[in-house]
């Protein structure tokens, strides 16, 4: 049913001012189907109500699509979660790895001191080391003389030599 701007207008007036005579709270509202003046206020809007259920369709697709697109970020994100624990697990797998290694140098290390100690007690006799360079290139003790220097002195001055 066609209806010029004016005509529709003086029935969306007229409409409201009819539909303004009820109490919404009550339940006068449900008879409003049987009344003239709201068929003819309801059937001048009936352009505007199409264009109303044409947007919200719209307005459902591009929040179906967006819904869509909201899923698939979550997922992603998971996929980002996992990939993220998973690098930070082999992290701590290659420092404990790393840490092992460095313990295992640290005892070694350790154990030589150690070794060094002992052979520098000769300095409570006042006794020290002498270091050489070996006919083939290599250092060795070459003797144990009264005031000589710590076995660490004595490498470290033999290393400097060989240099």
């Amino acid at each position: 049913m066609s209806h010029t701007k004016g005509t529709l207008r003086f029935a969306e007036n007229k409409f409201d001012e009819w539909a303004s005579q009820f109490d919404y709270e009550s339940r006068e509202w449900l008879d409003m189907g049987n009344d003239k003046i709201f068929k003819a206020g309801w059937q001048a809007r009936q352009p505007e109500i199409d264009a109303l259920k044409a947007e919200n369709e719209l307005n459902l697709a591009a929040n179906h699509g967006l819904g869509r697109l909201v899923d698939e970020l979550k997922a992603a994100n998971e996929r980002l979660q996992y990939e993220l624990l998973k690098v930070r697990s082999d992290h701590k797998l290659e420092l404990r790895e790393e840490n092992a290694t460095l313990k295992a140098e640290n005892e070694r290390l350790r154990n030589d001191a150690t070794r060094l100690d002992f052979l520098d007690g000769n300095k409570r006799f006042d006794m020290g080391w002498v270091v050489g360079i070996a006919p083939r290139g290599n250092l060795s003790i070459t003797s144990i003389i009264m005031g000589g220097l710590s076995i660490r002195e004595a490498i470290d001055n033999a290393m400097k030599g060989k240099k």
